[in-house]
């Protein structure tokens, strides 16, 4: 049995297959990385691991984005902003920490008590920012 000979590849059709396969990153990308991968001499895997490398990335800040719209968090809720103060019985250091998200990463819960307008909910709104994207975005993790 022989080998069938591999058909001629229309690169002209790329962009409408790329669309076809819902990539757009490597849609956007693949031509200036092509020209680097024939420059350098980049053996074929290493060119097609970094067009995906590419879509991961932009469909994860994609998510991000998405999520914290979703979210309809109020604008403006971060540790920045945060009256440290006004929340006598804790510390900084405890917020940030818990701002960290490591406890999300571990399975464990986290849960909020106080009277109303002590800061609850923009001590929440800071640590899913904070865990999702604005601050910063290689930690983010769906809650």
């Amino acid at each position: 049995m022989t080998a069938a000979a591999p058909r001629p590849v229309d690169v002209h059709a790329l962009p409408a297959m790329l669309t076809a396969l819902r990539l757009p990153s490597i849609q956007r990308h693949w031509p200036m990385l092509a020209e680097r991968a024939d420059a350098e001499g980049w053996p074929a895997s290493r060119f097609l691991a970094a067009l995906a490398e590419i879509e991961l990335a932009d469909r994860d800040a994609r998510r991000i984005q998405r999520h914290l719209q979703q979210s309809e968090l109020p604008d403006g809720k971060t540790l920045a902003t945060l009256d440290f103060k006004a929340l006598p019985g804790v510390t900084r250091a405890r917020i940030e920490a818990l701002a960290a998200g490591d406890w999300v990463e571990t399975g464990a819960n986290l849960i909020a008590i106080g009277n109303s307008g002590v800061g609850k909910s923009q001590v929440s709104i800071a640590g899913w920012v904070r865990c999702h994207g604005e601050e910063p975005v290689e930690r983010a993790s769906r809650m």
